[in-house]
């Protein structure tokens, strides 16, 4: 396993390098200090994990996350930051954020979000394979293919799209997609599905404002409709 932490507080890093050497002693750690550094590093190296910092000293976090969702949607990242501000939470899924944990942080919590993320990606990769009406969902990667368009997806986005497809025209509650994603350890969780499905319905539909397959059931959840 291969991780990436681009942080430019020296104590954090050594605190996470020992957290994942007690917990994955073969696993490989890369650190920045900068942004920019950090951007080319996960770049190069395809690393199954990228914990970001959001204050760096370079350049802003949210530019960290869109430079590297614009070459990577597969690779998971997880936000570790001071900020509990919940419109910063919300932009920071908004942009392609698979996780978000503010500091400080408990070193067990942290692998534990740590493993459902990498659980989550060998589930992506190895078991999920569907074909249902104009829809297409890779077996082997974040594509989703729709009559002939292309389209990259998170891996937080291919399982919702995946439960969607699986149950399509029946009601997918909030809170299974929550818990097929994270568990149910996480509290804003039914809050951060919207923004998931937001983001899909921005990447699917023509009209996002009024979308034509991912339908909402107010205060229930979600289906799709292929008709």
């Amino acid at each position: 396993m291969k991780i990436v932490i681009i942080e430019d507080d020296e104590d954090i890093v050594k605190i996470l390098k020992l957290t994942f050497q007690i917990r994955w002693p073969s696993a490989e750690i890369l650190s920045a200090t900068y942004g920019s550094k950090g951007v080319l590093i996960v770049e190069s190296q395809s690393p199954d994990l990228v914990i970001l910092d959001l204050g760096l000293p370079d350049i802003d976090g949210f530019e960290v996350l869109d430079q590297i969702r614009s070459f990577s949607s597969e690779v998971p990242v997880l936000i570790l930051t001071v900020s509990n501000d919940e419109p910063c939470i919300v932009r920071a899924l908004e942009s392609g954020a698979d996780e978000y944990i503010i500091k400080p942080f408990h070193q067990l919590e942290l692998l534990s979000r740590v493993k459902v993320l990498l659980r989550r990606r060998l589930i992506d990769t190895d078991e999920i394979a569907i074909n249902v009406g104009p829809f297409k969902l890779s077996k082997y990667s974040n594509a989703l293919i729709i009559d002939k368009r292309r389209l990259l997806l998170t891996n937080t986005e291919k399982i919702i799209m995946s439960h969607l497809l699986a149950n399509v025209g029946n009601l997918v509650p909030t809170v299974l997609l929550a818990e097929a994603i994270w568990g149910n350890n996480y509290s804003t969780a039914k809050d951060a599905v919207r923004v998931h499905v937001w983001r899909l319905r921005h990447k699917i539909e023509s009209d996002p404002q009024k979308p034509k397959f991912i339908l909402t059931i107010p205060r229930q959840g979600f289906k799709l409709s292929i008709n």
